[in-house]
């Protein structure tokens, strides 16, 4: 399709790795105060990730940490690039909700705040990047 051919070229054009495209809502400072970050529920990064255009989160991410606090996961959200803005709490929250939009991480159950899904999608991220980066150098 078009956009598939159009971020191709500005793929290759500017040697942009899969894990530097990203929707708006991932970068937009301060994070977006909607409940359905930019470019919204529809889009369909999964036609992208097919074109190795996108990474995702691989179906058996998984995590050795059986518990982990809400710091654990803003330093990996850090590590993985994301930036919470002046006001932390409600950043992290709005970020969070662009993450788990983006990379379709299933919702914590009613009355939790964070599931271990947060935690595995982040790390299955950060380690196909250290793997990809590992291949190239």
């Amino acid at each position: 399709t078009c956009l598939i051919s159009l971020l191709d070229g500005i793929v290759k054009r500017w040697d942009i790795k899969p894990w530097n495209v990203l929707g708006a809502g991932e970068v937009m400072q301060p994070p977006p105060r909607s409940k359905s970050p930019q470019p919204g529920p529809c889009f369909d990064w999964q036609r992208l990730a097919h074109a190795n255009l996108v990474l995702t989160v691989g179906e058996d991410a998984q995590t050795t940490s059986t518990r982990f606090r809400r710091e654990d996961l803003e330093k990996k959200l850090e590590e993985w690039g994301y930036a919470f803005g002046d006001d932390d709490n409600a950043g992290f929250e709005r970020r969070l909700c662009a993450f788990r939009q983006r990379y379709q991480v299933a919702l914590p159950p009613p009355g939790f705040k964070l599931s271990i899904h947060d935690i595995c999608a982040v790390e299955s991220l950060l380690k196909q990047k250290s793997e990809s980066l590992a291949l190239q150098g």
